[in-house]
């Protein structure tokens, strides 16, 4: 139980931080305003389709990790924090986007 505490703990506090790292950029230079312009389906579907990148990209990732190259763990959950909380953002503020 306490091992999988240990391998959480990166991957939530790395989730928490991209939140907040990629709202404060978003802020800046609009990077949900880009992606919302470059996803041609309609409105409704966008946060599905970010929602969809994720899992893809984890299931990429995992194939590497596999049968390419030995990736730890750790590093693993790591990267599936940053990449999980960059989507939530990324999901959250199209969301925001729609129902204004």
């Amino acid at each position: 139980m306490i091992d999988l505490l240990y391998k959480l703990l990166p991957m939530v506090f790395l989730l928490i931080l991209s939140q907040a790292i990629y709202l404060k950029f978003d802020e800046k230079y609009k990077f949900t305003d880009i992606i919302n312009s470059k996803i041609k389906v309609q409105q409704k579907w966008k946060q599905s389709i970010c929602i969809l990148f994720l899992a893809i990209s984890l299931l990429f990732i995992a194939a590497i990790g596999i049968y390419v190259i030995e990736i730890p763990t750790i590093v693993y959950s790591m990267l599936c924090g940053v990449l999980t909380g960059t989507s939530i953002g990324i999901s959250n503020k199209i969301k925001i986007k729609n129902s204004l």
